[in-house]
């Protein structure tokens, strides 16, 4: 692969190979997230604003929903073994 097409299709600030591949195959779909988004005083896996949306993280999501977020969960099985 082009390194171009690599760094485009790079996920970038992600803290593990799972969370790229889900990012990855998010945008693709035409989902955009910004990723490690700082959101009140936590940073958030991924953030999409048009949907007021939070992915990931099980220790933030409290605070993300008080803010008015939806949140959504997912485990690193989940989605080696169902590939978005």
């Amino acid at each position: 692969m082009r390194r171009r097409e690599r760094i485009r299709r790079a996920s970038i600030g992600a803290d593990s190979e799972t969370e790229r591949m889900l990012f990855r195959a998010l945008k693709e779909r035409g989902y955009t997230f910004e990723q490690n988004a700082l959101l009140g005083k936590y940073f958030r896996d991924g953030v999409h604003e048009p949907a007021k949306l939070v992915v990931k993280d099980y220790w933030k999501a409290n605070d993300a929903m008080a803010r008015g977020y939806r949140h959504l969960t997912f485990s690193d099985v989940c989605i080696d073994l169902h590939r978005p």
